[in-house]
């Protein structure tokens, strides 16, 4: 059964009942509009479905990564040269969102965050956000926190070799994850001892506070039952809110494309839960 929420930033009885559907696992998507108030030259909907989310007490953020676009749908048909560029894509319960782009040699450029309580009507693209989930069964079959038991995790591997979807959840900082691995390993320690990893597409890894944030990191995940994660910083974004064009900024992405990008990685002990689907 599809439920639509329209009213989570206003009804606290139907945010309630929304993120229990997250926590259960459910299908989560999101139906945008794209108004007259906004920069494009004409109005459309969209919709878009979230595997990797996080979440605190106040709001869900879903993540998009590996996307791409024109600099502006006016450009993209009136000019005969298409500029295209690599962008990734967080969207909020509580409308806001981040544009986060790069360009062909992978060089950060001119994103933003868009903050409804604290509006810049300039970077406002949507006038409609609706919310979705559809009922999916999950049930938990590892849980970190209570130690490793072989039975367990015995059963665990066999119901992944069998094809059944994998939802790992875990808490960093302030925010709750909830991520869909694409590729599982099913491993063996020296002493062997059983255990799985996984992959994970890219997320971003959301400041504890938003309301001064001037850059976020986008990393790919990797965690494994043994209670370690790792996040492979591949980029830090620079968040530019201003509507005016900064030459300084303009020559520092330039001088960037010269200088060798390096990645960096955190790894650390995590309790995470894993849930497969029934």
């Amino acid at each position: 059964m599809l439920e639509n929420f329209l009213n989570l930033n206003f009804q606290d009885k139907e945010k309630k009942k929304f993120f229990q559907n997250i926590i259960k696992n459910y299908d989560i998507n999101l139906s945008l509009k794209v108004g007259k108030s906004s920069s494009t030259i004409f109005v459309y909907d969209e919709v878009l479905n979230f595997e990797n989310i996080a979440f605190d007490n106040k709001r869900l953020f879903g993540f998009m990564p590996f996307q791409s676009s024109s600099v502006n749908l006016k450009k993209f048909i009136n000019q005969e040269n298409k500029y295209i560029y690599n962008c990734s894509l967080i969207y909020a319960t509580d409308q806001s969102y981040f544009i986060l782009r790069s360009n062909s040699k992978n060089i950060e450029f001119n994103s933003f965050y868009y903050s409804s309580s604290n509006p810049d009507e300039h970077k406002k693209v949507y006038e409609d956000f609706s919310w979705n989930t559809k009922a999916k069964d999950y049930e938990i079959l590892y849980d970190t926190r209570e130690g490793y038991d072989e039975k367990r995790i015995t059963n665990l591997i066999n119901e992944v070799q069998k094809g059944r979807k994998v939802k790992v959840h875990f808490k960093y900082e302030n925010y709750n994850y909830i991520l869909s691995p694409y590729i599982n390993y099913n491993s063996y320690n020296s002493d062997g001892k059983k255990f799985i990893s996984c992959k994970i597409s890219p997320i971003c890894l959301l400041p504890k506070d938003l309301t001064s944030v001037t850059k976020i990191s986008e990393a790919d995940v990797f965690i494994n039952t043994e209670g370690s994660i790792s996040f492979l910083i591949k980029k830090n974004y620079q968040l530019d809110n201003s509507n005016k064009k900064n030459l300084w900024k303009s020559f520092l992405l330039q001088l960037k494309n010269f200088i060798p990008k390096k990645k960096h990685q955190l790894t650390f002990k995590i309790d995470t839960k894993w849930y497969l689907e029934k």
